[in-house]
């Protein structure tokens, strides 16, 4: 797979990119913007195989966080006092 396909994949599951030096790029979610995913290579290189499954884990984490703010606001804000 090409560095370009992985960042389009990227993006389409709603990661934003940001420059990094050189070839590399730094990816984040909206999710968990702590959690970063750098990708280092020119579009047309292959990507590494390391470089996909860290891409897959980020997004199954990145899934996994936005399924349980989801269900956080469904169940509504917590209450303020014990009783």
């Amino acid at each position: 797979m090409k560095v370009r396909t992985l960042k389009s994949l990227l993006r389409r599951r709603g990661f934003r990119c940001r420059a990094g030096k050189g070839s590399h790029s730094i990816w984040t979610h909206p999710t968990q913007p702590d959690l970063r995913l750098v990708l280092a290579g020119h579009d047309g290189d292959e990507a590494k195989p390391y470089q996909l499954t860290r891409a897959r884990k980020r997004q199954t984490q990145a899934i996994q966080t936005s399924k349980t703010l989801e269900a956080a606001k469904e169940e509504g804000p917590l209450p303020l006092s014990s009783t």
